[in-house]
């Protein structure tokens, strides 16, 4: 969190924010619904700070987005309609003045993934495609660069096209819990260091 917060203090999205759209690399394969096509981004945050980060939210949330938690300085997670209801939701949140104040606002089925860093890197990084799923609250072109103003929304709920979530059985999980130490002798306690039981996996790889 605190190399995230690093970066959301320095970063200028106009300037700083870049997506490459259209290109052989996908983020993995099902997230633009077409396998080895889709887009990569890349988020810069360099010198000197130039902006404090809100820690806490108080503003009022429209009747569309159930709440919102706050994974780090600079950047908070929403809980908004299943994507299939609302695809456009995202692209309207970066619009509202109540989110203008965080560099980074990302929009979840569930807000819970706001509580550990592992469920929230997971849940966010494997659930969108920087030119289809990142929205801004202002757009335009500068030197044939696209300028974004802030905040930035990344839609991270799961679409239809996504293959369903694995759910852990608890009896597996319990078991695995249990003899952690007898499978990896010398390995480290996957469950101390998340801070928290795993019940839910993303698939890496999707049968072709």
């Amino acid at each position: 969190r605190s190399l995230f917060e690093h970066v959301l203090a320095r970063v200028r999205p106009e300037s700083d924010l870049f997506i490459f759209s259209n290109v052989a690399m996908d983020t993995l394969d099902y997230t633009s619904g077409k396998i080895n096509r889709g887009s990569k981004a890349m988020l810069l945050g360099l010198g000197d700070a130039i902006r404090e980060l809100p820690r806490e939210f108080r503003g009022e949330l429209t009747r569309d987005v159930k709440r919102a938690e706050v994974f780090c300085g600079g950047c908070l997670v929403v809980e908004g309609l299943p994507f299939a209801e609302d695809p456009q939701q995202a692209e309207r949140l970066a619009r509202q003045d109540v989110f203008a104040e965080w560099p980074l606002v990302v929009l979840h089925d569930d807000a819970d993934v706001a509580r550990t860093a592992a469920d929230f890197l997971w849940a966010t990084w494997t659930r969108f495609e920087p030119a289809s799923d990142i929205y801004a609250a202002d757009t335009t072109v500068r030197r044939h660069h696209l300028a974004y103003r802030a905040p930035i929304v990344i839609d991270a709920r799961m679409k239809p096209s996504y293959p369903a979530e694995l759910i852990v059985r608890p009896d597996i999980a319990e078991l695995v819990d249990r003899r952690w130490r007898e499978y990896f002798p010398g390995g480290e306690d996957w469950n101390e260091r998340a801070g928290k039981k795993r019940t839910r996996l993303q698939p890496a790889v999707v049968g072709q």
